[in-house]
């Protein structure tokens, strides 16, 4: 029987693992979809004039609420961001598409960018893993 799309990669791992830890299962599953993907580099961050608009996946944009845009990311994707420069992390939910100048990997809303401290530091790094795709809930932490 051939796999499916959504199948997890369950025959990546030993039987008996899986059977022990299901969250095993989709820890492998998230890092193959971000061995795909851009996770690291520069932040950038939504401005005043996107608020209240739609987003990609048809939610109003609100600068007040932690979200973020991702180019290839499937919408829905929850993520754990990292600032290099301040060491907060904060988990965010995927909403839209961008940024769209290469050299930024992620784009904050205003309020995830104040927490993280992307908005005033100089160094403006991060490093994300995904935590949840669409659908599911987040891994504990």
């Amino acid at each position: 029987m051939p796999a499916q799309a959504n199948d997890c990669w369950d025959d990546l791992l030993p039987a008996a693992h899986v059977a022990q830890d299901p969250t095993v299962a989709r820890r492998v599953r998230y890092a193959e979809l971000a061995a795909s993907h851009r996770v690291a580099g520069l932040a950038s961050y939504y401005s005043s004039f996107f608020d209240g608009r739609k987003t990609a996946n048809g939610e109003i944009f609100r600068n007040r609420k932690y979200s973020a845009a991702h180019l290839t990311l499937p919408l829905g994707t929850w993520i754990e961001v990292a600032s290099r420069a301040t060491g907060k992390t904060l988990r965010l939910r995927v909403n839209d598409r961008g940024p769209y100048p290469r050299k930024f990997c992620l784009d904050l809303s205003q309020a995830a960018a104040r927490f993280l401290g992307v908005d005033k530091h100089p160094d403006r790094y991060v490093t994300f893993r995904i935590i949840a795709l669409p659908g599911e809930e987040p891994l504990a932490e």
